[in-house]
């Protein structure tokens, strides 16, 4: 299994109205992820793998992500890219 290996859940912040449940700004940085179901997320992976579209949308980033699965386990391959950068390779 390729990628880094990277907490994701946030711990709650009293001052925000409501507290973002994963970290964003480390999952969109770059990198490439591959996140565990149950450790990772509380969600499906078929739900998270919507939840981050859907990020990647708000955010006007481009991401290419995957679920599969070992065993009994569910997984989800994540990694998000500048749209421009897409963009301009794709010229």
């Amino acid at each position: 299994m390729s990628g880094r290996e990277v907490s994701v859940k946030l711990p709650h912040n009293p001052r925000l109205g409501r507290p973002a449940k994963y970290d964003w700004d480390t999952l969109t940085d770059g990198g490439e992820r591959v996140l565990k179901e149950g450790d990772d997320f509380d969600c499906t992976a078929e739900s998270m793998v919507i939840l981050i579209r859907r990020t990647a949308k708000v955010r006007r980033l481009a991401v290419n992500v995957s679920r599969y699965s070992e065993g009994d386990e569910a997984f989800v391959r994540v990694q998000f890219y500048k749209a421009e950068a897409c963009n301009a390779s794709a010229v």
